[in-house]
């Protein structure tokens, strides 16, 4: 059986929107369109806002019978986990200071979209762990926990 969790992050959808659209009324209101020399950084501050919206909007995370699948986004940025390599899974908070997204932690990765809760799997071959950010980290972590025990 599958489980499927997807993570939206509607703020940061909504600060993307207000930028481009405060970036679009400056130019608006001083009435000769964008200057020429503001040309390259008007359209690469948009270009930004709609990339870093496409790619994380959201967290999709898909526990089967031999993996664990994430994706952020569109599906472009991706990470398969054989759950034969995974030997526990604990149910986490982490640091305030972690953020969001793909991030380097001290002793591993995170992949985090939005809240403080997440799971951590530890690996056979890894002193590394891996974290998922999760909005039902005791849900994940019983689905992933079950998969592990068949």
């Amino acid at each position: 059986m599958k489980h499927v969790e997807i993570q939206k992050m509607y703020w940061t959808m909504l600060i993307l929107l207000c930028i481009m659209f405060a970036l679009v009324a400056f130019v608006l209101m001083q009435g000769e369109g964008i200057p020429e020399d503001s040309v390259g950084i008007f359209s690469f501050v948009i270009l930004t806002c709609v990339l870093v919206a496409m790619f994380f909007y959201q967290l999709k995370t898909e526990v089967t019978e031999k993996a664990i699948n994430l994706s952020f986004g569109i599906g472009l940025i991706k990470k398969t986990i054989d759950l034969g390599t995974v030997t526990s899974v604990t149910v986490v908070r982490n640091k305030w200071y972690y953020g969001w997204g793909i991030r380097l932690i001290k002793n591993g990765w995170m992949w985090n979209i939005k809240g403080m809760d997440a799971v951590e799997l530890t690996f056979k071959d890894k002193s590394r762990v891996f974290r998922i950010g999760s909005q039902e980290a005791p849900r994940l972590q019983s689905k992933i926990e079950s998969q592990l025990n068949k």
